[in-house]
Parts: C-alpha cells; sequence; structure tokens
C-alpha cells in the first residue's frame, strides 16, 4: 500500500458532488464499526449539504471533535461521527492523520478537481475508492482508477445507486446505507483486519 499504516488507516473517497458526502460518510461509518469515526471533506467551497437531523453526538465523538478543534482545526460531531471540511489538501491531510490516530481509522472525501497537491494527498492515503452512481460515471470511474494505478495508489471502484432515506441516516452519522452496505464492505475488507483492534477500543470508550 502507498502511504498509511495497518493500524491507522486514511482513504481517500473519490465521487461526483451529488452523492460525494454520502458515500464518505457511509464508508467512514462502515470503516470504524464503533466509537467515533471520522469523516475529511475537502471542498474548494463550504458544502452546499441538504438539510439533515442533527443527532446529540455520542461522548466519544465530542471528545474527538474537541481535540480536532483545540489543534486549530474545524470539526463536528453528530451521533458517533466526526466531520471535519476544509478547503486545502495539506490541512486535510493534518486533520486525517490526527482522526486516524483518534478513531483506528477515517475517509477523506475529496470534492475538488484533481491538481498536483491533491494528488499528492491521494499518494499519501492507504487507499482509494472511487465511486460512480450510473451511466458515464461508470466509465469516468475506470478511467480514474488507472490514472491512480499509474501513480502507484491502490485504488478500487464501486456502483452506488440513489441511497434514498439510507443518505440521511448517513450523513447524520447514524449508520451506512443497506443496499450500500456490501459493496463498501467488500472495498474496506482489507483495511478493517488492520483497525479492528483500534475500533473495538475505541468503541468501549466512544459510545
Amino acid at each position: 500500500m502507498s502511504g498509511g499504516n495497518s493500524e491507522n488507516s486514511v482513504i481517500a473517497v473519490l465521487a461526483v458532488d451529488s452523492i460525494a458526502s454520502t458515500a464518505g460518510a457511509a464508508c467512514a461509518l462502515r470503516l470504524t464499526r464503533n466509537g467515533p469515526c471520522g469523516l475529511v471533506t475537502l471542498r474548494p467551497l463550504p458544502p452546499e449539504e441538504l438539510r439533515v437531523p442533527t443527532p446529540p453526538p455520542t461522548h466519544g465523538a465530542a471528545r474527538v471533535a474537541g481535540q480536532i478543534r483545540n489543534a486549530g482545526h474545524p470539526a463536528r460531531a453528530s451521533w458517533r461521527m466526526v466531520r471535519c471540511d476544509v478547503a486545502d489538501p495539506s490541512e486535510a491531510r493534518e486533520v486525517a492523520v490526527l482522526l486516524s490516530e483518534l478513531c483506528g481509522g477515517v475517509i477523506i472525501t475529496i470534492g475538488m478537481p484533481r491538481c498536483e497537491e491533491v494528488d499528492q494527498l491521494l499518494a499519501s492515503c492507504s487507499r482509494v475508492l472511487v465511486v460512480a452512481s450510473s451511466g458515464p460515471a461508470a466509465l469516468a470511474s475506470k478511467a480514474a482508477v488507472e490514472s491512480l494505478e499509474q501513480l502507484g495508489v491502490e485504488a478500487g471502484a464501486i456502483k452506488l445507486d440513489s441511497a434514498g432515506i439510507g443518505g440521511v441516516l448517513a450523513q447524520s452519522g447514524i449508520s451506512a446505507p443497506s443496499t450500500w452496505i456490501s459493496a463498501i464492505d467488500r472495498f474496506l475488507v482489507g483495511e478493517e483486519a488492520g483497525s479492528s483492534a483500534a475500533s473495538q477500543t475505541q468503541g468501549r470508550r466512544g459510545e
């Protein structure tokens, strides 16, 4: 693998805007099954999110969000998800490293065009998941995987259809859409063996 390590995984998710936020949240919830989970969203401007219910954070998620804010970065917690929205690839990497240490793994969702700085960020991740929704996006995802592999980045692609109400649950930090779980878990299975011990430990302290 390129970058990252078996215990504290940083995985990037590339997806079109209409599904990126939900896909990143779902992957974060599946990567760290218990306790606080971390999501970093990299976008050039503040994301235009659907208004979703924001349940109060678990004790562990509130604690982790506080630690991230104390380090000088934005963070908000909803149920067990800690989310950090940033606009700079360097800050995204810095926040991801902090969250990975605190949560046992973290997802970075990329919501801006690829450039040298973004590719450097992707190369520092343990893996990259390219998400396609339907139609031409499926072909674009294949091309994206090939270009990432040329950079020496381990990458894979999955297709995710509309999540419906499950998308609200994901963005609220509650659960991944049930129709997405098997596809996401197949991609993450290589990471879970390394992060399971850390996830379970955080789970005991973070719920």
